[in-house]
């Protein structure tokens, strides 16, 4: 079977990998490298599962890693606790403990970034309700493992994303691989405008030509109206660039009454 690299994010499956050797060699009072080859490849194992299986929203992603984290956070404390010094003979005991005190530190330090990604999730999607954005219940696209920085809504036939601000990757950086990815996933992007919320609280448009990538437009009022339209109606979108007048729905489809 062969297995496409660019679906995964390698940089975050050699990290995982990383944290895990240095647990295990902090339980076995061994060197990093020993263990660092059977951490890749469990981490590999675990990212693959993770695409191949159901879909999931980028709360349930924080909240699956957050669960899986604290499981082996609690097995390399028992372990450890279990395990007599006298069995590590030649390794000197202050710097075993002083070893493992910092693979330890380092794993919660980890679990406090995960909660914290879930706390900021929280906050902007309370936000982006509270501002007229697209819903919570709105259509959820497929969210694109392990691309937390952002969350990607469906609003009507306006496909909505919002920077979180986690400081990490941003949508400016990623903007090609959404693209890619959007397309991958079905999503006729000739039909579907693409508007981007950055952190600094203003909307633009993501533009394309010949399907990739060509620049951030700005939004001015006629075209903010052709994207309402789009956004609120039930039959077929208007054509991007020339506005009219539709009867809308008395319930909106996917978005509060202001979409900007």
């Amino acid at each position: 079977m062969t297995v496409k690299v660019s679906r995964f994010n390698l940089a975050s499956i050699l990290r995982y990998a990383w944290i895990r050797a240095r647990a295990a060699a902090a339980v076995a009072g061994d060197k990093i490298r020993v263990h660092f080859g059977p951490a890749l490849r469990a981490a590999w194992c675990e990212a693959k599962a993770a695409l191949d299986g159901p879909a999931l929203t980028p709360r349930q992603a924080l909240v699956s890693g957050i669960s899986r984290h604290d499981a082996a956070m609690i097995r390399v404390q028992a372990v450890i606790q279990s395990t007599s010094d006298r069995e590590h003979a030649g390794i000197d005991v202050a710097v075993l403990h002083e070893y493992r005190s910092t693979c330890l530190d380092s794993m919660r330090a980890h679990g406090i970034v995960l909660r914290s990604a879930l706390q900021r999730l929280d906050d902007a999607a309370a936000k982006l309700q509270a501002d007229g954005g697209p819903r919570a219940e709105a259509g959820q696209l497929h969210f694109f493992e392990p691309r937390s920085d952002y969350v990607i809504r469906l609003a009507g036939e306006v496909i909505c994303i919002t920077d979180l601000t986690t400081g990490a990757r941003s949508v400016v950086d990623d903007v090609e691989n959404i693209i890619h990815d959007l397309g991958e996933a079905g999503h006729n992007l000739f039909k579907r405008p693409i508007i981007y919320h950055c952190d600094g609280g203003e909307w633009s448009e993501i533009a394309l030509k010949n399907g990739m990538f060509s620049g951030f437009r700005a939004l001015d009022d006629n075209r903010q109206k052709v994207l309402r339209d789009i956004a609120f109606s039930a039959g077929k979108p208007n054509v991007p660039g020339k506005p009219k007048i539709t009867k809308k729905s008395s319930k909106p489809l996917y978005v509060q009454e202001t979409l900007f």
